[in-house]
């Protein structure tokens, strides 16, 4: 069964969730995972768990892609390891 995840990070506690949530609602999420934190952190909470339970029939819906990953190696591995 597909699954769709919204995935939504800002970078410090005084930025809002509310401008990425807005954008991602016409997709009609199953599941939204937010946190608040560089993602130059590797303690990304809510990605990390993105990573252990999207499969390879599900939908990752992210703002940009610079939500998702920080640079174009560890993007490449995001999908590589999840089969997407």
């Amino acid at each position: 069964m597909n699954y769709n995840y919204g995935y939504v990070r800002e970078n410090t506690c005084s930025q809002e969730l509310n401008r990425q949530l807005d954008m991602l609602e016409k997709y009609h999420c199953n599941e939204f995972l937010t946190e608040k934190i560089s993602g130059t952190k590797s303690s990304c909470l809510a990605l990390n768990k993105l990573k252990d339970v999207v499969c390879e029939e599900d939908t990752v819906i992210v703002e940009s892609w610079s939500r998702l990953e920080r640079n174009t190696r560890d993007f490449m591995d995001f999908f590589s390891k999840n089969r997407l």
